[in-house]
This record gives C-alpha cells, structure tokens and sequence, in this order.
C-alpha cells in the first residue's frame, strides 16, 4: 500500500491544505481480503478552514469506504479544520464488494469541497475473484478448470500417485510463502492464446513504471517438483514473480518436459533442478534476481530454442551470479544440449560451469548465441554476439529486425520446435535463434 502528497494551495482566504494524491491499495481476494489505507489530511495555514463537504464520489455505490476522525461515512457535512491542524482519513475497499470479472481494476475518488473548489484524492485498488486453497492435500485427481482463478494461501500438495490438471486460461494467484508441491503428477494444458499463468497478488502499478508492483519479485515461493511419480507436463504457462519459479529434484523417466514456458521476474533462480531429467521447447527465461537456470548435481537436459536473457532489469539491478549454472557434483553424469538458443545478459561471462571427478560430463552448445568465454563445454556454430532483441526488459524479448539472431538456427525434426513460444510457425527452413521467431 501506499499514497503520494502533495500540498494544495486553497484560495485566499480558505487556508493551504495538504493531501494526497492516490492512496494505493494491495490487490485483494474478493470476499477474503479486506485491506485499508489511510492518511493525514493537514492545514497548514494559521487560519481554520471550513470544508463544506468530504465524500467520496460514488457514493453508496462506491466499492470503498471511508472513515473521518473515527467516523464511518459516504459523506461528511460543515467540517472544521483549525490552524496549524489536522485529521485522519481511512479508505477501505468494502469486505462484501464481489468483481464483475475474474481481476478489476477499481478506482473512486474522496472529494473535498471548499466553496465552489473541488479537491481530489483517487483511491486505486484491484480485487481477484478466485477460489482460496490454504494449506492442503488436494484431492487424488484434481481439475482446475479453464479460465477459472485459484489463490493458493500456502504449501498445496499432489500426492504420490495422484495427478493435478490445470486447462488453459486459469490463473493461479499466490501469497507469500505459498507452494505448489508435486510429488506425484502434474499436467497444465495451456494454449497459446489462453495460457495459464502463476503469478502473486500485486497487480498494480505503485512504485511507478520502472518497479511497478505487478512485476515485484519474490511475492511467493513457486513451483516445487519433487521425485514426482508421474508425468509433469507444462505447456504454455507463465510462471513470475516468485522466489523460484520451478524447482525440480530427482525428476526421472518420463522427465519433465516444458513447451512454450515463461518464467520470468524470480528473486532468487528462475529454475533450479538437481539429478533431475528436462525437455524443452521454447523457454523464455527471463530477469531473475540471481540466476536464471541452476542444473545442480547432474542430469540429462535437452534445451531446444530457448531464450535466457537478464539484463539487471527493474527490480533485479545488482545481480551477482551467473545467469546459466552447471554442475556434476556429487560425481554424477551431466548430459546437457542446447539448440539454437540464446544466453545474454550484463555481465562478461553468463555461464558458470563446475566440472567434479567421477561422473560423465557431456555439455553441448550449438547453434547460439552467447556472452561467455566457452570455457568448459563443447561448441558447435556458438556465437558470442549480442542478440539484438527488442523489449529487453519487457513481456517479449524477441529479435528485432535485422537482428543478428535471424535465419541461423539449425533445422529441428521435433515436433515441438515447429512453432515458436507464441504459436507462430517456423517454415521457412531458416529458424532463428530463441523462443521467439520475428
């Protein structure tokens, strides 16, 4: 939450006050949430002030309330503010206010009348209509419905040997601490125009356009696969503004596999798995706080047109670590590939590999472009060349035209490397590099 002052000049003869421009509310749960916001309202003049009215301008209507110097009201008549004095105004979003849509922006104004003057401070909130799952066991095969929202309010589990589907278009909202925990299988079904999407519970735009709310990392925990005993499938989901957005340990046969997945804005690591087995298709990796993809411990990774950019965007300005780590510690086998994908960032050297004795180490890269000195791994037609992307710090960092990256992928058979992360078809026979084809 938060509010913006600024002194008003009242006409000669009224006194100068002092009030707030916008008073910003948290994103709440309709019906759950009941958030408040408040602020002093200040004369500072030497002279009373007479406010023949305060009100807020729906009215009875409004989604909001207010509350002056202990007073629950819609309207206030004849308000008196001395000299050099002040009193206390209380904004609420009303706890029975239920959304037309599934997320709503909602906007009122409180008013205050001077004479023939209207001055104005505008109260912003958005309210989610979603269902709250808190701490619990889901139900051995559960469905979350297309276009349907669920707020999950702390750690929810799929069992061993019990599956959880999620159809396109749903939206997961998270608080913080929150985690979805698969030990059993999970399958989301998203489509390119109606992608499923994990995401917190700010999306507003306070702290302005460079940190606005929506993208703050670190609003939940994310997403934790954990020696599922079933398939774990994702297909065109959005995965943001968590701590770690995927984790994944002791993944096996038949292996995660990913397909047109964002995972972008984490305060900690993007994804992060150990021993574990991935495929994917057109990854988007993007702005993570520490590193973007962690592969600890070994595994088998096959990585096919993936873009894996962090340019210290936003929230994420002082990062320290590389963007893509890996490792075979513990002594075991590391089989990695990665085809015509794209690894950049701020710093010189994007890749940290940690190479120990006793396991196999088969670490490829072909067809790419990245910022590294390529120390530690195999190479085939790898280029370090910048990019040349638009929206860098954006929702779509695809190539740009004439951008380096065009034409100079190598031709895929895979099914899933036909179309790019946005449903766009790579016929041509000249794939460019990344997630995105321009």
């Amino acid at each position: 939450m938060g509010f913006a002052c600024r002194p008003v000049q009242w006409p000669t003869g009224k006194g100068p006050l002092e009030v707030a421009d916008t008073l910003y509310f948290d994103t709440l749960v309709a019906l759950v949430d009941h958030p408040y916001q408040h602020m002093v309202v200040r004369n500072l003049g030497s002279e009373a002030v007479h406010i023949q009215r305060i009100r807020l301008s729906g009215g009875l209507a409004s989604p909001f309330r207010i509350n002056v110097d202990g007073y629950p009201i819609s309207e206030i008549k004849d308000y008196r503010v001395d000299g050099n004095d002040s009193f206390w105004v209380f904004a609420e979003i009303k706890e029975t206010y239920v959304p037309t849509l599934p997320i709503e922006a909602i906007t009122d104004s409180i008013e205050f009348w001077v004479g023939t003057h209207k001055y104005t401070t505008i109260l912003r909130g958005v309210v989610v209509s979603a269902v709250l799952i808190e701490d619990s066991v889901l139900a051995c095969h559960t469905q979350w419905k297309s276009n349907t929202s669920i707020l999950l309010g702390g750690d929810v589990i799929v069992s061993p040997g019990c599956q959880l589907t999620i159809e396109e278009g749903a939206t997961i909202f998270a608080k913080p601490r929150a985690r979805l925990i698969v030990y059993g299988a999970l399958r989301i079904n998203g489509s390119p125009s109606r992608q499923v999407r994990f995401t917190g519970t700010r999306l507003d735009n306070m702290h302005g356009p460079a940190y606005p709310a929506k993208h703050q990392p670190g609003q939940w925990e994310g997403i934790f696969i954990v020696n599922p005993s079933g398939v774990v499938r994702l297909q065109n989901t959005i995965i943001e503004n968590g701590t770690i957005g995927l984790y994944a340990a002791d993944v096996a046969a038949p292996s995660l596999w990913m397909d047109n997945v964002i995972i972008r804005r984490h305060s900690g690591v993007g994804l992060w798995a150990k021993r574990s087995r991935i495929e994917a298709y057109d990854v988007v990796l993007q702005q993570a706080c520490g590193s973007l993809m962690v592969l600890d411990s070994g595994g088998d990774y096959q990585w096919y047109h993936t873009t894996a950019i962090n340019m210290g965007c936003g929230w994420c300005s002082r990062r320290q670590t590389a963007s893509l780590q890996l490792s075979n510690r513990g002594g075991n086998d590391l089989s990695f590939r990665f085809v015509n994908g794209i690894v950049w960032g701020e710093h010189e050297d994007e890749i940290k590999v940690v190479q120990s004795g006793g396991g196999q180490w088969d670490v490829v890269f072909e067809y790419s472009a990245i910022r590294d000195s390529m120390d530690g791994f195999s190479t085939v037609q790898v280029w370090n060349h910048p990019p040349e992307l638009v929206d860098f710090c954006g929702e779509t960092p695809m190539p740009d035209s004439g951008s380096f990256v065009m034409d100079r992928g190598r031709v895929l058979a895979q099914p899933s490397a036909q179309y790019d992360v946005t449903g766009k078809w790579r016929g041509d026979g000249k794939p460019d590099l990344g997630a995105y084809e321009r």
